[in-house]
């Protein structure tokens, strides 16, 4: 039975009404007792709440009643209110934020802005991730708000014949209900409220993160962005023409000191307009910028010169401080790669991650073009990426030196090249020398006996290899016994085995070595065709102890018998650290067999279970 609401609660909601309706109620708010306004707070909507957060004595009254003990540790002056909204227990004022945000955007809004781009461990190495605990949801939230009231202006902007000015824009209504903005027919309150003008004044300071079409690069942009005075990280989309360059660089200049990440997605510049862009990053007088992640992505026109005073090596050259440098589907050759890689040692010291992918780097017409530029040791790249670019096994030797020169790599992907097993043969000696913790090889031509000569140098060189990728190269069920061997030496805790023809036999095999494994926690055998012997290898596995957080079955012939077995065992499981069980595409997928499950870990089903097309 439905307990009903106290009379604090139901006079909290008046209140609460109130203030959302009538802005000269608000302040009657700041004379409420701290224990009726932690009622009211999270019935507030976004606008009536940023309004109490910008007068200077509902901060005051906060320290005074939620924040004494912190009051009395630092001073007022010296501790940010974002800060204090956290030490409040009370109030809890950015949880008031986060639920608006969860509200409106329950999938989140961009939370992690570099899972398209970087692994997740190169987002923790280059300290990108966020922080759960230390988020400022006011500041998340304004950030989406402005975003989306900017990309409708340029949804409107792509269809409308009639060019209105981007400050005299006026949204629309549901863009001014979500935040608690009255909308009325006439009247100047809820034309200058529902004005692009106003949303970006008002709420441009919180704006750190900002995506930008070309579309919006118009000689208003950089009033109309004015007030974004914490920007640090720009996206441009789609810019092509000389009038958007000059209008992305006045925006540029304006936030040079701030900026430290930059993305450019499917742009066209010429040579002079990347140097005029190049140029509004510097301060005066100064040969270098502060950015510090330089994303290109299907960029084509930037790298068109084989030399040392191309515009975009001219660009890079004043990247001092660059740490990451990602390049995607640019069409760069393994000429302009070898340069680049000699070039980040001595002009960009800093890169730590270097990512060149999917730009047909091969058919190289010099017999060894990696001899006529110099090479030195690079002391801070840690992660390099090169799959997808085409490279043969003849085209890698013309890269392979570059090796010796990267003492700290420690993570490096290869995936979707045909090296095949000479180049897998020409590969090995450097990476004997090196301390890698991550290795993709995936989709790679490799066979058995390649792969074995891996695991074998893995094993006696003793690598610290955390995580091993081999996914869709056919190794055949035989592959399963030198599997089994380097699983006993117990060393990697990732392994991607997906789709390598592994089969009921290979997987019968495989079952031997899981007591030898107690540090693997991510087993992907998707794609296998194991049937039944995949239910019973899932049996075999949470029953011993080990460290398995996830297990990926998917796509692997289960029919109901299969997945009856793994939701018994899921049932009957006491305690582990298995978190996730991924099942989809197999034959049968009655989610009612798993309705049972009431703890972790996550099973994944597809909804529709359809049997996937692995034929040849």
């Amino acid at each position: 039975m439905a307990t009903s609401a106290s009379l604090v609660e139901l006079c909290g909601r008046a209140m609460a009404e109130l203030a959302n309706r009538d802005a000269a109620k608000r302040e009657e708010l700041f004379r409420l007792p701290s224990e009726l306004l932690a009622h009211i707070i999270p019935l507030l909507s976004p606008l009536a709440l940023e309004s109490l957060l910008t007068q200077s004595y509902f901060k005051l009254s906060f320290v005074e009643n939620c924040g004494r003990t912190h009051a009395k540790q630092h001073s007022i002056v010296k501790r940010s209110f974002h800060t204090m909204m956290h030490g409040c227990s009370l109030c809890c004022l950015n949880g008031a934020w986060k639920r608006h945000f969860e509200k409106r955007w329950p999938s989140g809004f961009k939370k992690l802005r570099f899972d398209t781009l970087l692994a997740s461990t190169e987002v923790v190495l280059l300290n990108l991730h966020d922080n759960e605990a230390l988020i400022d949801w006011r500041q998340r939230f304004w950030e989406a708000h402005v975003q989306e009231c900017l990309n409708d202006a340029v949804a409107r902007i792509s269809t409308s014949h009639h060019q209105k000015p981007l400050c005299d824009m006026i949204l629309p209504n549901h863009l001014s209900l979500v935040i608690g903005c009255e909308v009325a027919n006439s009247g100047t309150r809820a034309s200058v409220t529902s004005c692009l003008n106003h949303i970006c004044c008002q709420f441009g300071k919180h704006v750190r993160y900002l995506r930008l079409r070309g579309a919006l690069c118009t000689m208003e942009l950089s009033i109309l962005l004015n007030s974004c005075t914490d920007l640090q990280h720009i996206v441009c989309s789609h810019v092509d023409n000389v009038i958007q360059v000059e209008c992305l660089c006045l925006l540029l200049s304006q936030n040079r000191g701030r900026l430290h990440i930059l993305e450019f997605q499917n742009c066209r510049y010429s040579e002079d307009g990347l140097l005029k862009i190049c140029g509004s990053l510097k301060a005066d007088g100064e040969d270098h910028c502060l950015l510090q992640h330089l994303f290109v992505h299907s960029s084509r026109t930037l790298l068109t010169r084989r030399s040392n005073s191309s515009p975009f090596m001219c660009f890079l050259h004043a990247c001092r401080y660059l740490r990451s440098l990602v390049l995607i589907d640019n069409q760069v050759d393994l000429v302009t790669v070898s340069e680049l890689l000699s070039t980040i040692p001595i002009r960009m010291s800093h890169v730590s991650v270097f990512h060149v992918r999917e730009n047909e780097l091969m058919g190289l017409t010099a017999p060894s073009c990696s001899q006529s530029f110099q090479r030195n040791v690079s002391l801070s790249l840690k992660a390099l990426d090169m799959r997808s670019n085409n490279i043969s096994s003849q085209d890698i030797e013309e890269f392979l030196p570059y090796f010796g020169f990267m003492p700290l790599l420690e993570l490096l992907n290869l995936s979707d090249n045909p090296l095949g097993d000479r180049g897998l043969k020409a590969l090995l000696p450097y990476l004997g020398l090196l301390k890698l913790s991550e290795l993709s090889l995936s989709a790679c031509n490799l066979s058995m006996k390649g792969v074995c000569s891996l695991l074998d140098l893995i094993t006696t060189v003793k690598l610290p290899l955390r995580s091993l990728s081999l996914s869709h190269n056919y190794l055949g069920s035989l592959m399963a016994n030198s599997l089994a061997n380097f699983l006993h030496h117990g060393m990697v805790e990732r392994l991607d085995i997906g789709d390598i023809g592994l089969g009921i036999d290979g997987c019968l095999a495989l079952q031997s070595a899981l007591n030898e494994a107690p540090s693997l926690s991510h087993f992907n055998l998707r794609e296998n065709r194991l049937g039944s012997a995949g239910a019973a290898l899932f049996s075999k596995l949470v029953a011993i102890p080990n460290s398995l957080k996830v297990i990926d079955l998917s796509s692997n012939l289960f029919d109901r018998q299969c997945l009856q077995s793994v939701a018994f065992q899921l049932i009957s499981l006491q305690g582990g650290m298995l978190e996730l069980v991924d099942l989809r595409n197999n034959r049968a997928q009655d989610l009612k067999i798993f309705e049972n499950i009431k703890k972790p870990p996550q099973v994944l089903l597809s909804e529709v279970g359809n049997l996937y097309d692995d034929d040849p």
